[in-house]
């Protein structure tokens, strides 16, 4: 993961690795689902091994669904050395782009009928995601 990806985990691992407050470019009540990559991987290897051709599956961990701005404030808890806090940024400016979609969580139940389910959940994600970083 580029951690100038411009997407809002990205946004906020990168403000957590450099030690600053965590920049948010909306308001901060979109929702969405995270997932963690390796279970991601999972997911597309349980629709290639088991998957019916012709159908669609989405892959995803609704269970890790949180708006952005709790996210936010997740983080900041999870690591809280040096102190940090959740920052209400410009929404305009050269590369944003604001979603038109409120909540983003996808119905995961015909891979879970393949017996795919995601493991890891936010906190445990993230702070994977950030101490690979460091």
């Amino acid at each position: 993961m580029a951690l100038d990806d411009g997407r809002v985990f990205a946004d906020f691992v990168a403000d957590i690795v450099q030690g600053r407050d965590l920049q948010l470019k909306s308001d901060g009540r979109a929702i969405r689902a995270f997932c963690y990559l390796a279970d991601a991987v999972e997911g597309f290897f349980t629709v290639l091994l088991r998957g019916a051709g012709g159908k669609a599956y989405n892959v995803g961990n609704p269970g890790a669904e949180i708006s952005v701005g709790a996210l936010g404030e997740l983080l900041a808890d999870l690591f809280p050395d040096p102190p940090r806090r959740l920052v209400l940024g410009p929404r305009t400016g050269a590369g944003y782009l604001e979603s038109p979609i409120s909540r983003n969580s996808p119905d995961v139940a015909r891979l879970a009928g393949l017996g795919w389910r995601a493991r890891t959940g936010l906190q445990a994600g993230f702070r994977r995601t950030v101490e690979s970083f460091l």
